[in-house]
């Protein structure tokens, strides 16, 4: 039932595709069928999920007004189309943090200190709330935020070669557990663009597996 986890979920299946599509034999059967699941898992939460529909009009009055946000909290009324219709508030709400986070962002490039609550201690003071959730809803930008540009940077390179090394054990040693390594980060770092998950017990959560997955992997048997 969520919108990001989907949107994900249907990027992996692709990229599955596309791996198959890639790999000795070229498995076309289990390509095609991974794109008939992007289909059908698209099309039925598009279907069943009402926040679909408006989404893209919630999001862009978000994004041309972020201070109605703030007033939206307190009265949610008043965030309706010239039509009297109400927004989509889940969409016009992450527009809305993410343009306040992306000034932020350019107004302290180097950073506030690193903490999961960056966002929090930097932006709603500027409408006159002195305290408030801690995310921005996207990982990226409170990371940001925290650690300045050059530390997203050296964050995202850091997970690009997370991402690498495993596609290399895979491709060279057929390691299936390299492949996985890749899947994962790749997917939990694409998840955090969309949401504010660099921080508690999910991080944590992740950083387990991931040091399960890389004691998991072995080079190929030496041996004739």
């Amino acid at each position: 039932q969520s919108r990001n986890s989907t949107v994900i979920t249907v990027f992996l299946l692709l990229a599955a595709a596309l791996t198959l599509l890639r790999s000795q034999g070229r498995h076309w059967r289990k390509a095609f069928l991974a794109i008939g699941i992007v289909v059908l898992v698209g099309a039925g939460s598009m279907n069943n999920d009402p926040r679909w529909r408006g989404g893209v009009e919630s999001g862009a009055l978000g994004w041309n007004s972020p201070a109605l946000f703030f007033k939206g909290i307190a009265d949610p009324e008043l965030l309706t189309f010239s039509s009297g219709k109400p927004v989509e508030q889940s969409a016009f709400a992450r527009a809305a943090l993410a343009r306040l986070a992306i000034d932020g962002v350019m107004q302290h490039p180097l950073g506030q200190g690193i903490g999961h609550d960056a966002f929090g201690r930097l932006v709603p003071p500027q409408y006159g709330f002195p305290t408030m959730g801690g995310s921005s809803h996207s990982g990226w930008l409170d990371f940001a935020l925290g650690a300045g540009l050059p530390g997203l940077g050296l964050l995202l390179l850091s997970a690009g070669y997370a991402v690498r090394g495993g596609w290399r054990q895979f491709k060279e040693f057929n390691n299936g557990a390299g492949l996985l390594l890749s899947f994962f980060v790749g997917g939990y770092l694409l998840r955090c663009l969309l949401d504010g998950h660099l921080s508690g017990w999910r991080l944590g959560l992740f950083a387990f597996i991931v040091g399960i997955v890389i004691g998991g992997m072995r080079e190929e048997s030496a041996e004739p």
